[in-house]
């Protein structure tokens, strides 16, 4: 079909007598190239380059029956790569799959979600929309194993963050923001730093245990996002974070955790969360989340499976980080002729 780009691309044609397409699309995207353009650019993201810098670019040229092979190499490994990354997002959703049916549940990717359907208002706990659905699909944490309960049953702190502006000179203690929540657990790279008052510092140090959820953010997805605190030494939390402290008597931090990031846990999340400016859920509305409350003892074996689920996903994701890694500097080896070239 026809396309147009805008002043910000360069359309390149290839003399096809000369060069593979593909196998050019390859080696733009080398370390050998890539350093290139930063160079000509000014560094990664920066400026733009010109057209006659930009053909000025070397290029390794090796004959067009290597470049084909190399091409044929170049789609087979992105073909390798996708498959260890599909495997990874396979064992993800089993993860949350074994997780729902242990509490008898099921899982909304296993449902076929209504396009239309009534509700009546004395049977609306929450409205919103995807929340209907996936009740009416049969997403209802009611019917489950296990009894369901009120977050704020089982609850013994919930607090604010700071406001105060941090640095990134490491002046004070660690403050852990938005950015430090990822896939369900706490990334501690790329810290920042606040000095506070004795008793707020104190005030605000987390404890084993803590769950910090996002309760203010530009992305929706974003909001109520939630992972357990286990780090070593002092830490505080930001104030577009809520801490949550469950009883220990009750509630497993963990399994409150996953159970909140968990698909049946975002459909209440969304439903309930405003759109001010920016996306919010306040204290009141976390306390209203339910959730299903197995005995401590159900509890912990449930979150072991999950444990040794996710170890099993670290090592997919290492093993494909890997492959990919291989792959890339086999092709670059091959485009740059430092290593035979096989398809």
């Amino acid at each position: 079909m026809d396309v147009g780009v805008t002043i910000h691309f360069r359309s390149l044609i290839p003399n096809t007598k000369k060069v593979h397409t593909e196998f050019l699309w390859a080696a733009l995207r080398s370390t050998y190239c890539v350093q290139q353009f930063e160079v000509e650019t000014g560094g990664i993201g920066k400026g733009e380059i010109s057209e006659e810098r930009l053909l000025n670019i070397a290029v390794p040229l090796p004959s067009l029956v290597d470049q084909k092979a190399i091409a044929v190499r170049w789609r087979k490994a992105q073909d390798e790569i996708a498959s260890a990354r599909e495997r990874v997002k396979k064992r993800k959703a089993a993860i949350d799959a074994r997780f729902f049916s242990d509490l008898g549940l099921k899982s909304p990717e296993q449902l076929s979600v209504p396009k239309a359907f009534a509700v009546l208002w004395r049977d609306v706990p929450r409205w919103g929309v995807r929340f209907n659905q996936l009740s009416i699909g049969g997403a209802d944490i009611t019917q489950g194993k296990y009894p369901v309960v009120e977050l704020d049953s089982i609850l013994e702190l919930v607090q604010y963050g700071t406001s105060e502006k941090a640095n990134s000179t490491g002046e004070g203690v660690p403050v852990l923001r938005i950015s430090n929540i990822k896939n369900r657990a706490l990334d501690f790279s790329e810290l920042k730093y606040i000095t506070l008052p004795k008793k707020t510092h104190d005030a605000l140090l987390l404890r084993g245990g803590d769950v910090l959820i996002i309760r203010t953010s530009g992305s929706r997805d974003l909001v109520g996002s939630c992972a357990v605190f286990h780090g070593e030494g002092d830490f505080i939390f930001a104030s577009y974070l809520i801490r949550l402290r469950f009883n220990s008597g009750k509630a497993i931090p963990e399994f409150v955790s996953w159970f909140l990031n968990s698909p049946l846990g975002r459909q209440q999340v969304d439903a309930v969360s405003r759109q001010i400016m920016q996306n919010n859920i306040n204290s009141e509305e976390l306390r209203s989340l339910q959730i299903p409350l197995p005995p401590l003892a159900v509890q912990e074996k449930i979150m072991a499976c999950v444990a040794d689920g996710r170890a099993e996903i670290v090592r997919e994701q290492e093993a494909a980080e890997r492959l990919s890694k291989e792959i890339i500097a086999d092709i670059e080896a091959m485009i740059l002729g430092n290593k035979r070239v096989v398809s």
